[in-house]
């Protein structure tokens, strides 16, 4: 099977910390995720991989089944999580991420085999820095051994147009079957 790396870019922001981080874990709880994943935060701001096991511990709850011992999973879960800061239009910071998923992946890996290696980029930031995140993931820290996504937020643009040309620039480092368009803020 394969492995995945789910990498949040703006990840100390509301939207990772109150619906991403939490349903990763729900996934993760529910048995819904790769056996080899890993969860990778990216933003600015300088932390330790500690530091945001503690924002992402905060902001997950034991609502889901009571049967068993969600402490357990939460800390199998958290043991997962890492951090990495860098600037978003910056291609050397995603380089020295790309090593740190690398990192990641190579220990899944047995000697005889070469694993395939998922990476999913969910791009919690705003529309107007989406197509510099996409360059630096694509050219940076594409999966070389599997699929690289990159999941968007809407609204995706203004209107129509502006919706167009934004898909136009992401679709200059990604193709469209890289490109997934998501509406969080219906969901409760």
């Amino acid at each position: 099977s394969a492995s995945s790396a789910n990498s949040t870019v703006g990840a100390l922001g509301d939207l990772a910390k109150k619906k991403i981080f939490p349903a990763l874990f729900v996934l993760y709880y529910e048995d819904c995720l790769p056996e080899d994943f890993t969860v990778f935060g990216y933003a600015r701001t300088k932390l330790t991989d500690e530091d945001m096991r503690n924002v992402i511990s905060k902001t997950l709850t034991c609502r889901i089944d009571m049967k068993e011992n969600c402490e357990d999973k939460m800390d199998q879960f958290l043991k997962r999580c890492f951090y990495h800061s860098g600037l978003y239009n910056s291609e050397e910071h995603f380089a020295e991420l790309d090593s740190k998923l690398k990192e990641k992946e190579c220990k899944k890996m047995v000697f005889w085999a070469r694993k395939l290696s998922n990476r999913l980029f969910y791009l919690s930031i705003p529309p107007n820095i989406f197509v510099e995140v996409a360059k630096c993931a694509s050219l940076r820290a594409p999966s070389t051994t599997g699929w690289t996504r990159v999941i968007v937020e809407k609204p995706f643009g203004r209107d129509s147009v502006s919706s167009g040309e934004l898909t136009r620039s992401l679709k200059q480092y990604l193709r469209e079957n890289q490109i997934c368009r998501f509406v969080s803020h219906l969901l409760p």
